[in-house]
């Protein structure tokens, strides 16, 4: 004959639960790739930045995007892309301090 199916373990209710409660809605998926990007962009900002952050590239201040200058430049001919990958850093960083002193001081 055919052995009965094994009695589930007390444990087994729990990782259910566990697992319900990590499962994503869409819009948790959206913010946690956001989130994603955001440390992406900070930590490897060195090597995305196509400029370093304070070099003048051109001599037209306020250009229009282009190829070489994809989002233009500033008042002083900066390449206002890799000032804005590099300000992510910042960004970053100043969000991760208000967590942890919100964390350890408390609501």
């Amino acid at each position: 004959g055919a052995t009965p199916p094994a009695a589930p373990s007390p444990d087994q209710p729990r990782k259910r639960r566990r697992a319900a409660r990590a499962k994503l809605t869409t819009g948790g998926r959206v913010g946690l790739s956001m989130v994603g990007l955001m440390l992406f962009i900070a930590v490897f900002a060195p090597l995305l930045a196509p400029h370093d952050v304070g070099a003048i590239v051109t001599p037209d201040v306020f250009a229009p995007f282009s190829a070489k200058l994809p989002f233009g430049s500033d008042f002083l001919g900066r390449d206002m892309l890799s000032r804005i990958l590099y300000g992510t850093r910042l960004t970053v960083l100043l969000a991760l301090a208000a967590v942890l002193l919100a964390a350890v001081t408390g609501t």
